[in-house]
């Protein structure tokens, strides 16, 4: 996301600075309490970060846009998608990630992304 600025409710932010809005900050929140405070991929215990599945309703994102990670799957994931980039995965990961929830793109990675 970057410094790009972006249209968040009618006003222009950063998406950091969106990150560290009241209404971010309540919509983190609420997936924390979702996931009953645990990673929804490992079920370990706080801290806690949330992930956006998709940034199409950034500032309006649904429960299922948000996912509850702790920060070692949180950089996981990520490490995940850097690898897919540069093997030549990224077009069915993209995929993955339109389509599905970041715990199922992460079993998608576990299998070695060719199966």
């Amino acid at each position: 996301m970057g410094k790009r600025i972006l249209m968040i409710c009618g006003v222009q932010m950063t998406y950091v600075q969106y990150l560290r809005t009241r209404r971010w900050k309540a919509k983190a929140d609420g997936a924390r309490e979702r996931a009953n405070w645990r990673c929804q991929v490992c079920g370990g215990e706080r801290p806690l970060q949330v992930h956006h599945n998709s940034y199409d309703r950034l500032g309006n994102e649904l429960a299922s846009d948000l996912i509850a990670l702790c920060a070692g799957c949180h950089r996981h994931n990520w490490k995940r998608l850097g690898k897919a980039a540069s093997s030549g995965e990224l077009t069915r990961l993209e995929w993955a990630l339109e389509r599905t929830r970041t715990v199922e793109l992460l079993k998608i990675a576990e299998r070695g992304y060719g199966s």
